[in-house]
């Protein structure tokens, strides 16, 4: 959540008066503020974007549909091996590193689609 804010900050920096319309899209980072607080910690609210991720692995597995979408078959690998651990709070606990490398890819390929 940090770095969506601190990036989200700069380039409204960079556009300058741009960002102050309407409908330029910066209408909403009051929004990423919230969600930090409401979140309480940014790494709770990692920890819950890897857990939501695994949950739709699942759901799509279960589906038989694609399991990831486009720019994020790197995740496939970290996804397989968290499946079975999500709903074990002390197997979730003990994978604390794929976790976090999982939320941290999450939170690139969504800052990325933010800025395309």
């Amino acid at each position: 959540m940090e770095t969506c804010i601190s990036l989200s900050f700069r380039l409204k920096q960079e556009v300058g008066s741009y960002a102050l319309k309407g409908d330029s899209g910066f209408e909403n980072l009051d929004f990423l503020q919230c969600c930090k607080f409401a979140e309480g910690d940014s790494r709770i609210l990692m920890q819950k974007l890897a857990r939501d991720g695994v949950k739709s692995y699942v759901r799509a597995l279960k589906k038989k549909k694609p399991v990831v979408s486009e720019g994020r078959e790197n995740e496939v690998e970290l996804l397989k091996k968290l499946a079975g651990k999500s709903r074990n709070i002390m197997e979730w606990v003990q994978a604390y590193e794929e976790v976090t490398i999982l939320s941290y890819r999450s939170t690139t390929i969504y800052i990325y689609i933010i800025t395309i």
